[in-house]
């Protein structure tokens, strides 16, 4: 079955994060998916891109288990 949502993080190994939201957005079956990025990178050019690929959210994430744990 098709999932409902995916969480997803920019850095991630061979594809990206950024990559394969473009390549799920290609494909009809797969752009009512609800997408949230959930990663550590504040960049504002990765936050544009992201909402440039219709995710339902941009998660900024802790750089420390202390602070995630927060």
């Amino acid at each position: 079955p098709t999932p409902r949502i995916i969480l997803l993080d920019i850095n991630m190994p061979r594809m990206d994060g950024l990559e394969f939201l473009t390549e799920i957005r290609k494909h009809r079956e797969f752009r009512a998916i609800s997408v949230f990025i959930m990663t550590t990178s504040n960049e504002e050019s990765d936050k544009l891109a992201a909402y440039n690929l219709n995710v339902a959210g941009y998660i900024l994430k802790p750089l420390s288990f202390e602070g995630f744990a927060n």
